[in-house]
């Protein structure tokens, strides 16, 4: 985020000292080393460890690149060097001002698939926004963020109705954001809401891979300044709106999809009941289509039989529970729309190579939230 102010390194060392241990506990956890690094980009070394293991690369451009563009995204950035090594980096903040970055990898790309790297780089950047986000609530008294527990699987809405271009269903999830954002907090907890929802948003365009990564990436930084310059949360409201407005077509990825309009249909369908048992008949009724013709062109158009979408959507609605919750592994395998635990732990192996106790175990720098009430 190139407009945002970085924060003099002798006013962060608390941060700094807090990311260095869970530097080093990710590095117990994953097996790859993991920097710490200040706003001046050198290597924050709090104890008698040296971290050269990284840094000290001739790529050091790269990472430096790297950890910029992490910064300007506001999220884990994922990147190569020497053309066979996988590295990943997060960045701190103070606030909504820069305040260093965390670097880790190493990986050879034979070794690891790109989804276990992702895995990897999720789990740095959740223990990266753990630790920023605990620093804001040290120096904002008055910022209220217990919202976010419930905004999660809005947020999560709002950007599969952006990748199916179901605008109406995503302006429904908008409002249902802005609505939270208007009843909790100051004004300036509000700013940084909308900071995060429009990176989370550029993220998402970004994650399509096309080749107008750069262009994003400068409306991103456009968006996140006109947030900053706002004064009231009328200006606030208006300019998420252009947000997924002009983020929505990089986001859609049904374009040019000959049956796009059914899938979108089948889509929301599935989005709104995966928690449940949903049938293949179910679903085709839902867009349009007889049973056989929909599971011919769901494959054909989306690359994958609905039981592995299914399964792999699931997945990903349980990663969330893991990490961000204290929800008993049981009750998370029937809200995602398991039978029982036992398939569940099957199914969330083969994607993610982890069970489910093991993924949540070393997703633990994330904060637990009690669903006890």
């Amino acid at each position: 985020m190139k407009q945002q102010s970085i924060v003099q390194k002798s006013q962060l060392l608390p941060l700094l000292q807090k990311a260095a241990e869970f530097a080093s506990d990710y590095e117990l956890a994953t097996g790859y080393m993991a920097v710490v690094l200040g706003p001046d980009f050198l290597p924050i070394d709090v104890s008698d460890k040296t971290s050269t293991g990284l840094f000290s690369s001739n790529d050091k451009a790269k990472h430096l690149n790297a950890i910029k563009n992490s910064q300007r995204l506001g999220g884990s950035y994922i990147y190569t060097c020497n053309k066979d090594v996988f590295f990943w980096t997060s960045p701190l903040y103070s606030g909504n001002q820069i305040a260093g970055a965390v670097l880790s990898g190493g990986v050879l790309i034979e070794k690891q698939t790109y989804e276990e790297v992702q895995a990897l780089a999720q789990m740095l950047q959740m223990g990266a926004r753990e630790l920023s986000r605990q620093n804001r609530q040290d120096s904002m008294e008055t910022a209220d963020f217990s919202y976010e527990r419930n905004d999660s699987n809005t947020e999560r809405m709002l950007l599969a109705n952006l990748r199916r271009g179901d605008m109406e269903e995503a302006r429904k999830n908008l409002r249902e954001l802005l609505e939270n954002m208007r009843n909790k907090g100051s004004f300036e907890s509000q700013l940084i809401r909308a900071i995060e929802l429009t990176v989370l948003i550029s993220r998402t365009a970004i994650g399509k891979k096309n080749d107008k990564n750069t262009d994003i990436l400068e409306l991103n930084s456009r968006y996140i300044k006109a947030i900053e310059e706002t004064r009231n949360f009328n200006e606030l409201s208006s300019i998420l709106n252009k947000v997924i407005n002009r983020m929505a077509g990089n986001i859609f990825s049904f374009q040019g999809i000959r049956h796009s309009s059914a899938l979108i249909k089948a889509e929301r369908f599935i989005w709104k009941n995966y928690s449940t048992k949903i049938s293949l008949p179910e679903i085709a009724e839902a867009a349009g289509l007889s049973a056989p013709y929909f599971s011919t062109i769901f494959k054909e158009e989306m690359g994958e039989n609905l039981s592995n979408y299914l399964n792999r959507l699931r997945v990903e609605k349980a990663k969330a529970l893991l990490t961000e919750t204290i929800m008993p592994i049981k009750l998370i395998a029937s809200t995602c729309g398991f039978v029982d635990q036992s398939w569940f732990t099957k199914i969330f192996r083969s994607h993610t190579g982890f069970s489910p106790g093991k993924y949540r175990e070393q997703g633990k720098t994330s904060s637990s939230l009690d669903f006890s009430n």
